[in-house]
């Protein structure tokens, strides 16, 4: 028997939207919010947005809609809008811009107006964000970078996107005038607008994590990586500890939602004695948790003038838990030259104030990385060793209970 496909509406990575019908249940805040920005006698409008949202968001291929309300419609001379998008980043005193988004549209005086025709008082407008842009370098066609507003040790990135408003006022009404503003005539309002395009798995995460069981079920829903901890010098003599990190397969991962993780060290039971020798008897998992470090690191590349500098910071962390059996649960009788193995799990989130994911865009790259760092005891013969695998942080879960 075979089972139907699998549908929804968020695109997994690496696909894109043909055509998108918008339906009165796929946003986040009620269609009939409205979010409103006041300047002098003039308020702006946009529709289908929070209306207590410090600033605008829209997603991928996103509408601008809404209105400009004016108190004196006689004062107006012109309006147009401008949506501007760029990416702006800078390191080592040099910096690099790339224009994304440049659209402009007049709204009035409208085409084939009559001249002397007064400017509504409610005058409504439409924009739509473009899904991609031609990359300057390559020439190809690449998505729209999500707003983001990174300065971390010399580095700075910022994707910015803006809607622009100019209005121009007729001349002799300086005693009553649009903005409030002495000698002005012309007024430019900036409206700063987050980009936050929605991704989400091509697959579910696991729905029973635990390793131990669902490895021996499904093992092709976990992969592994593994590095091998080494002595510090040749001269001691120690049978080499394995560190295995598990991690579900499909690895891309929505904010929101934990990441599985499984570690286990392997080796002759002399030898994880030598790793934590901190007790005469068998080692303690309970004890060893202060030895690792499970962390989501985040790694910002960027590119000027042919030369990149990066930078990283931890974006999550959770602490490895023991799981059973213990080593110091091996058979009466088997000797400390027999191979033995300790485990641990956790559930790995990424922190609160992540609200982007993973992407590559012209001169800005942001990659996501599991990182296990295993710190042996001070009197132990071995070295720290660090394991990292790259993932990919989404925005939405496989399934979205929108």
């Amino acid at each position: 028997m075979s089972f139907p496909p699998t549908y929804s509406a968020l695109l997994p990575v690496g696909e894109a939207r043909l055509e998108h019908t918008p339906s009165r249940h796929s946003h986040r805040h009620s269609d009939n919010d409205t979010w409103l920005k006041k300047d002098g006698r003039i308020a702006i409008a946009l529709s289908q947005q929070d209306r207590n949202a410090p600033i605008p968001v829209y997603g991928r291929r996103g509408n601008i809609h809404g209105a400009m309300l004016f108190d004196d419609r006689n004062l107006v001379e012109s309006v147009s809008i401008k949506l501007l998008g760029q990416i702006r980043v800078g390191a080592l005193g040099e910096e690099r811009v790339v224009n994304m988004v440049d659209a402009a549209i007049s709204l009035w005086p409208i085409q084939n107006g009559t001249l002397h025709e007064a400017c509504p008082s409610a005058l409504p407008f439409s924009i739509d964000l473009p899904s991609n842009f031609q990359d300057p370098d390559d020439k190809t066609s690449k998505p729209l970078a999500p707003s983001i507003d990174v300065r971390l040790n010399g580095l700075e990135a910022l994707v910015d996107y803006a809607l622009l408003v100019r209005i121009q006022e007729k001349k002799g009404h300086s005693a009553y005038r649009i903005f409030n503003r002495d000698s002005q005539q012309v007024g430019i309002i900036r409206i700063p607008l987050i980009y936050r395009p929605a991704y989400r798995p091509s697959e579910p995460v696991l729905e029973h994590p635990a390793f131990l069981e669902s490895v021996k079920v499904v093992p092709e829903s976990w992969k592994q990586s593994i590095t091998y901890v080494k002595t510090k010098t040749a001269s001691v003599y120690a049978d080499p500890i394995s560190c295995s990190l598990f991690f579900p397969s499909v690895q891309v991962f929505a904010i929101s939602e934990p990441i599985p993780i499984h570690v286990q060290m392997t080796s002759t039971l002399s030898s994880l004695l030598l790793f934590f020798p901190a007790r005469n008897g068998p080692p303690s998992p309970t004890d060893s948790t202060k030895h690792f470090v499970l962390k989501l690191i985040r790694r910002y590349n960027i590119e000027i003038n042919g030369k990149t500098t990066s930078r990283s910071a931890a974006i999550g962390a959770a602490v490895l838990q023991p799981v059973p059996p213990l080593a110091s649960s091996s058979p009466p009788g088997v000797g400390q030259d027999a191979l033995d193995h300790m485990d641990w799990a956790a559930e790995l989130y990424c922190n609160p104030d992540v609200t982007v994911g993973s992407f590559s865009s012209s001169g800005c790259c942001v990659k996501d990385y599991i990182v296990l760092e295993v710190y042996p005891h001070p009197t132990s013969p071995f070295v720290k060793t660090t394991l990292a695998v790259g993932v990919t942080i989404v925005t939405d879960p496989w399934t979205d209970g929108a």
